[in-house]
């Protein structure tokens, strides 16, 4: 079984989320359903191009990739994802990005509770809870947990994509236990 990782977007601070301006129900996004766009999508981002990372923060919350991370996952997974070509405008021009919509989803964690707990306060404690992951992502590279919408991918694309040095994304190891440090 081949191991799984998290996608997780960087970071960036607000200067660095990308605003959509027109009116997508976002909830599409997250079903796995097809989305269908006529033409591309308005974006804006108070940046110039030329430091624009790979993986944009945006308003939507749905992962904005460039060209670079859409082939490269295309390549790898050409069924799992559909990308919808955005129109990003930027401090000194435009440049084409791409919403990524998971289609495979599937529940992949169950959270299960622990004995384990951590004190909050004097009279409260948290009891941790154990997450275990059902099987692997099978023949796709990247998939929504249909419980928590998180994006796990296989070890595969992550090691793609971080060797082709993709910025504004990490790949992290999936936590056993959910609370600790």
């Amino acid at each position: 079984m081949e191991a799984i990782r998290i996608w997780e977007e960087e970071k960036m601070g607000p200067g660095w989320v990308a605003e959509c301006h027109q009116r997508i129900d976002r909830f599409c996004f997250l079903t796995g359903s097809f989305v269908s766009a006529s033409e591309p999508l308005a974006f804006s981002i108070r940046q110039d191009v030329d430091f624009l990372p790979d993986v944009l923060p945006n308003s939507l919350r749905i992962p904005l990739v460039s060209r670079r991370v859409k082939q490269e996952i295309e390549r790898e997974s050409p069924f799992s994802v559909q990308f919808i070509p955005v129109r990003l405008e930027a401090t000194d021009g435009s440049v084409v990005y791409h919403l990524m919509n998971v289609l495979s989803r599937r529940r992949l964690e169950e959270l299960h509770r622990t004995n384990r707990f951590r004190v909050i306060g004097r009279k409260r404690a948290y009891f941790l809870t154990e997450r275990h992951l059902s099987g692997s992502l099978g023949s796709q590279h990247v998939m929504r947990d249909d419980r928590t919408l998180r994006l796990y991918v296989s070890q595969r694309l992550a090691g793609v994509l971080e060797r082709s040095r993709i910025t504004g994304i990490r790949f992290t190891e999936v936590e056993r236990l959910e609370g600790t440090p």
